[in-house]
């Protein structure tokens, strides 16, 4: 049987390929702020939270409800602390912007890693 036999399964599989990206990302926009680069931050911020939000929308159509309340409650956590980021941005406050990004977003994409890897690893893995 293909790996990819599943539509879904190459879909995550990819996910699996980026999640690492995306946390580096985040690492380095800590870095960047720390070295008071804001504005490459934020372009950086901007790509990841597409990446997360574009993996986010993938997939929902997967989840089956019950089963998957964790992952949708990662999913909200996630979407929250974006956004709280974003307002960070905009109040263009460093000290906000790099308390957000360290207190809640990367905490939120570590534990949002963390649920799909529970979810899907397996189902890649068969």
């Amino acid at each position: 049987m293909n790996l990819f036999s599943d539509p879904n399964q190459e879909v995550i599989y990819h996910i699996f390929e980026l999640l690492p990206t995306i946390e580096e990302g985040l690492r380095h926009m800590q870095m960047q702020l720390e070295e008071l680069r804001l504005e490459e931050s934020a372009e950086l911020f901007k790509n990841t939270a597409e990446a997360i939000g574009s993996i986010a929308c993938s997939i929902l159509p997967m989840l089956a409800g019950d089963n998957d309340q964790q992952l949708f409650q990662s999913i909200t956590h996630i979407r929250q602390s974006i956004t709280s980021t974003i307002n960070a941005y905009e109040q263009n406050d460093l000290a906000t912007i790099q308390s957000t990004l360290t207190h809640q977003l990367l905490p939120a994409y570590t534990r949002w890693q963390q649920d799909l890897e529970q979810r899907f690893r397996p189902s890649v893995l068969s």
